[in-house]
């Protein structure tokens, strides 16, 4: 699926706004019984033959983005 990879939220989650926002996501999908951190770190290269677990993997990787690159932008205080 274009440029995502197996592992590739798996390496990001050492990024603490990111781990917070998929805790997140993860948190918003029990209902489901859907654990996002399980998804991301468990996965192999079979895991995302299934498309619900690839549209809901690159769903919620593009929704931390927002957040990871604030966290970036903002470490330092601007007064």
């Amino acid at each position: 699926m274009g440029s995502q990879w197996n592992g590739m939220g798996r390496d990001l989650l050492n990024l603490p706004a990111f781990a917070d926002t998929i805790d997140r996501c993860t948190m918003a999908l029990e209902r489901y019984n859907f654990n996002v951190r399980d998804l991301l770190m468990n996965s192999n290269d079979q895991t995302y033959d299934d498309p619900i677990n690839t549209f809901v993997g690159i769903t919620c990787i593009q929704v931390t983005y927002p957040y990871y690159s604030l966290d970036i932008c903002f470490v330092i205080p601007i007064f």
